[in-house]
């Protein structure tokens, strides 16, 4: 308990709990006063009684994730601690590296856009399985040497910024901050921390029209000529709204509410996924199953924005589910309880505070959004690696 009570302002959970309470408040604050709220680049206004049961579901949802964190904390304790070696990080490092090329040369994986082409079926499959990215993400707080830390990291960047997908600095500077915590509050380390956030904001346009030329097709020059277009610093302020807006989910539950009949008759109806059917061994089932592994993600899309983009999806939130399943809701509630507060006992005793640390930012950065299926693959290959560690290598994963 005394590792999480020190330097808690530091305590990358908290800072992303703070950000994302900030910025959905905010998002609540601009609906009651009659402000469109803006749900993936449209806007809408909500009517008073939508807002208000949107903002109850909203409410549960943070102190459900709250409450997984604190009671967790005060029920166990570390045993262990779970770490990987350099011969780990080489193997994972191979991994990223194979599928950046296999991206790149095949030209898929592209965030947000349907695949053309298919690839290659055999690395297709194979890096459906491993999942080399999700798996550096999984290992990076463990990793004991900071070179190989450094050398993956930038792999993983340049992979991310050649798919159009640019949450990776995002969830790098988490990972960062959970390696190094607990940080004391020092001079050098607060002008590091605002260096770094200002650094961020400093590049935020480019990363931003980057992205969106990356997914249309078109390459980095093609980013360089919007922004001398618009203005560096013009955009600057648009990019910095658009960050902060993909925090917040309000919008997209209050959509969900607004029209929570027809959405509960479509669950019904099998037009998409049940919740517990998301995650990569369930996805296997489905597909040799001949079923489409459709989730309520994309099915949003579909009916909310006409967009028939197989690739392109949005964020329900856990608390959007709710609306979805109405009187069915409690068993959702089981289920969740079933994937966060048994692995979050798991990993806090077997692999360790700064596991448990990163548990709970992805289950802010992945279950809160209504990405079930991702935050199922985390916790399967997380927990799938501490009990190859445990049965294998003694808690160190190729030392």
């Amino acid at each position: 308990m005394e590792f999480f009570r020190r330097f808690s302002l530091l305590n990358p959970f908290w800072a992303l709990f703070f950000i994302y309470f900030s910025a959905n408040i905010n998002s609540v604050i601009f609906a009651l006063l009659g402000f469109p709220v803006d749900v993936d680049s449209q806007q809408y206004i909500f009517e008073l009684n939508d807002i208000f049961w949107a903002g109850v579901a909203l409410l549960i949802s943070f102190v459900f994730v709250l409450a997984i964190y604190i009671v967790t904390l005060l029920t166990m304790k570390v045993r262990s601690n779970l770490g990987f070696g350099s011969a780990g990080a080489i193997t994972i490092l191979f991994g990223q590296i194979a599928y950046l090329g296999y991206s790149y040369f095949y030209g898929v994986n592209i965030a947000g856009v349907e695949d053309s082409v298919e690839g290659n079926m055999v690395f297709r499959l194979a890096f459906s399985i491993l999942q080399p990215e999700l798996l550096f993400l999984i290992v990076a707080p463990g990793l004991k040497s900071d070179r190989y830390f450094w050398i993956n990291s930038g792999v993983y960047i340049a992979s991310s910024l050649i798919r159009g997908w640019m949450g990776a600095p995002f969830l790098l500077f988490i990972l960062i901050l959970i390696r190094k915590f607990p940080i004391s509050f020092t001079s050098k380390k607060l002008m590091y921390l605002g260096f770094s956030f200002m650094l961020g904001i400093l590049f935020l346009p480019l990363i931003v029209s980057l992205k969106w030329s990356i997914r249309s097709g078109e390459g980095f020059d093609q980013a360089l000529t919007f922004l001398s277009e618009v203005g560096y610093f013009n955009y600057m302020v648009e990019s910095f709204g658009y960050i902060l807006n993909r925090f917040q989910m309000f919008g997209h539950i209050m959509l969900l509410a607004q029209n929570s009949d027809e959405l509960f008759s479509a669950y019904e109806a099998g037009s998409f996924i049940p919740y517990w059917m998301d995650g990569a061994p369930q996805w296997v089932w489905l597909r040799f199953n001949g079923v489409e592994v459709f989730q309520l993600n994309k099915y949003m899309v579909s009916v909310f924005f006409g967009s028939d983009n197989f690739a392109y999806s949005t964020n329900p939130g856990i608390a959007g589910w709710l609306f979805v399943l109405k009187e069915n809701s409690i068993f959702f509630v089981f289920y969740l309880l079933l994937i966060t507060f048994f692995p979050s006992i798991l990993v806090l005793k077997w692999a360790g505070p700064k596991y448990f640390l990163l548990l709970m930012c992805f289950m802010l950065v992945y279950l809160f959004h209504g990405w079930i299926g991702a935050y199922f693959n985390f916790i399967f290959y997380l927990l799938m690696l501490m009990g190859i560690s445990k049965l294998f290598f003694k808690n160190t994963f190729f030392v």
